[in-house]
């Protein structure tokens, strides 16, 4: 059931009332405010609902003096994932550039135990003030967002390490490049232990990782005809050519916990043939940059990453753009208006190799954005309503400690 239709169940309905049109707009072109829709507290909140977790009054009294493609491209400023980073939490130098201890002491492995576990509590603590911040509100939801695609467990992920440098990666590459963000997220430590790539090679083959990368980050089980997107020979052939990554525990600071590629672990002998290509040995070509023997290297014939994107660029393109369009402008992805904005902001990720930002901005500041039907409309989590509230009231929030 929809929304709007369970609302009407619960709430006493006047069908004289002047309901909102639910005919939306599928216009992906630059909303112009007009007398029956105003750029007024309305359309201000919901740009910062969308955007971020609220508006403060203030905020909302400043705004009402601007516009929507200046605020929307204050927030999406360039230099916020460049040179814009927060610093570490306290006590940073005591873990981040510490490689873990690998002794046989137990009160020392049990310092380490409670230096990572207040370590992650001050990451998560840290991320919550930030997401409350005007400026950095855009990059913070969408490092949320992303977070939530590319999922990893600080109760499966021991090392404090592994989660500042995910979150940081996110934070960097809110609206970069999602092709570069796939690759670079498979080779990041956080995400070899959380899917168990970590432990997969060749004579004992992981396929966790693989069908993920398939199902849940990339292009999704069944296309939008009902298709299935691949095989379960799709799904071996993929954790083959992902076989032989770790990660190192000795390296100091700045080298803490970086990935390398074990080519002992990996088939350098078996052609596979995924989503029916020609037969080669795949892997990827970010392995020489982490390899000790660029000799063995040199006998894998193909990137793995670049061809699930070229082989299925329509269907990973559509099922990004379906899920940004769900979190940012409505749950219901399936009308006509929905399915036609999708179709165009795919097209768009394609025309722009994989670059995420002018899909965002083209989004953000169409008229079917603006749509009155959407406001009130997002289901928030909890976490979402806490900072929401927080912004809304202008209660200030520090560090705990």
């Amino acid at each position: 059931m929809k929304r709007r239709e369970f609302l009407q169940t619960v709430i006493p309905f006047n069908v004289n009332s002047n309901e909102a049109n639910p005919q939306t707009t599928a216009s992906l072109d630059p909303w112009t405010p007009t007398d029956d829709n105003r750029w007024d507290s309305s359309a201000i909140n919901h740009l910062y609902h969308r955007l971020g977790f609220g508006a403060t009054y203030d905020e909302l009294q400043t705004s009402l003096q601007s516009s929507a493609p200046v605020i929307i491209q204050a927030l999406m400023d360039d230099h916020l994932v460049t040179d814009g980073m927060p610093d570490p939490p306290n006590g940073w130098e005591e873990w981040l550039t510490v490689p873990p201890y690998l002794g046989p002491d137990g009160l020392l492995r049990q310092r380490e135990d409670a230096l990572y576990h207040t370590a992650k509590t001050d990451i998560g603590c840290q991320w919550t003030v930030m997401m409350t911040q005007p400026q950095v509100q855009i990059r913070e939801k969408l490092t949320l967002f992303w977070h939530n695609h590319f999922v990893v467990e600080d109760l499966k992920i021991y090392h404090a390490q592994m989660m500042f440098r995910h979150l940081e990666y996110l934070r960097k590459n809110a609206w970069g490049n999602f092709k570069q963000m796939v690759k670079d997220i498979t080779i990041q430590p956080a995400m070899l232990v959380y899917l168990s790539g970590v432990w997969s090679e060749k004579d004992a083959l992981n396929e966790n990782y693989g069908r993920e990368l398939m199902e849940l980050f990339t292009m999704g089980r069944i296309d939008r005809y009902g298709n299935e997107n691949y095989t379960q020979d799709d799904v071996r052939h993929m954790a083959l050519a992902l076989t032989g990554w770790r990660f190192g525990f000795q390296d100091p600071s700045p080298n803490v916990l970086q990935p390398y590629f074990a080519n002992y672990y990996f088939d350098f002998d078996t052609k596979t043939t995924p989503f029916g290509a020609e037969p080669k040995v795949y892997g990827l070509d970010t392995a020489q940059e982490y390899t000790f023997e660029l000799k063995s290297f040199r006998t894998i014939d193909a990137d793995i990453i670049e061809l699930l994107f070229e082989k299925r660029a329509s269907q990973i393109a559509w099922f990004i753009c379906n899920k940004i369009y769900r979190a940012f402008v409505y749950d219901d992805s399936t009308t006509s208006e929905a399915v036609q904005v999708i179709e165009q902001l795919a097209q768009k990720l394609l025309d722009n190799n994989w670059e995420l930002k002018p899909v965002f901005l083209t989004l953000f500041q169409s008229e079917h954005f603006f749509d009155p039907n959407f406001r009130g409309s997002a289901i928030k989590a909890p976490f979402e309503y806490m900072c929401g509230m927080m912004r809304k009231l202008d209660i200030p929030m520090t560090d705990y400690r």
